[in-house]
C-alpha cells in the first residue's frame, strides 16, 4: 500500500487495510463503511455488494504441498502454456499472481504461501464459473503431482 500510496487494501481472508488508519488491519473501519453504504441507499445489501464484485470467485483454498517454490513455477509454467503468454501477466508482490485480463474470457489466480501455516493460500476468480472450475482442477493437478 505504501508503495503505491493505496487508499484502500483488502485480502480474501477478511483482513482490511486504510490509508486514513496508518496501513493497519481494521474490521471495525470496514464494517463502518459498509454501515454507512447500507445506510445510504435503499438496495438491500446483496445488491449492493453484487456490483462491486460481478466475477465468480474459488474463495481461498489452502493446500499443504511439500515444495511450494516448485508448485509456484509448475503453475506459471502450465497457466502460461495453456492460455498462451501474450495476454498473460506474472507478478510477484504477494505470492504468484497470474492474470490473463488481455481479452475473454478474463481470469487471475493468486497463490501464496501463508505466513502463519505451512499450506499454500489459493484464490482464483474469472467471468465465470466454468473457468474458474477448469483452472481449479489444472491447480489441483500441479499442486498435487
Amino acid at each position: 500500500m505504501s508503495k503505491k500510496n493505496a487508499v484502500f487494501g483488502g485480502e480474501h481472508s477478511g483482513h482490511f487495510y486504510f490509508r486514513s488508519f496508518y496501513g493497519a488491519d481494521t474490521g471495525m473501519l470496514a464494517a463502518m463503511h459498509v454501515i454507512a453504504a447500507v445506510g445510504e441507499s435503499s438496495s438491500p445489501l446483496s445488491e449492493i455488494v453484487s456490483s462491486y464484485d460481478p466475477y465468480f470467485s474459488s474463495g481461498e483454498v489452502n493446500v499443504t504441498v511439500k515444495d511450494i517454490d516448485l508448485v509456484l513455477e509448475k503453475a506459471i509454467e502450465g497457466l502460461s502454456e495453456f492460455w498462451g503468454t501474450s495476454n498473460l501477466t506474472v507478478d510477484r508482490l504477494d505470492g504468484v499472481t497470474i492474470d490473463y485480463w488481455g481479452q475473454s474470457p478474463r481470469w487471475w489466480v493468486n497463490l501464496r504461501p501463508s505466513n502463519t501455516e505451512p499450506v499454500l493460500r489459493i484464490n482464483i476468480e474469472a467471468e465465470n464459473a466454468d473457468i474458474v472450475d477448469e483452472i481449479a482442477a489444472f491447480l489441483y493437478v500441479i499442486v498435487k503431482g
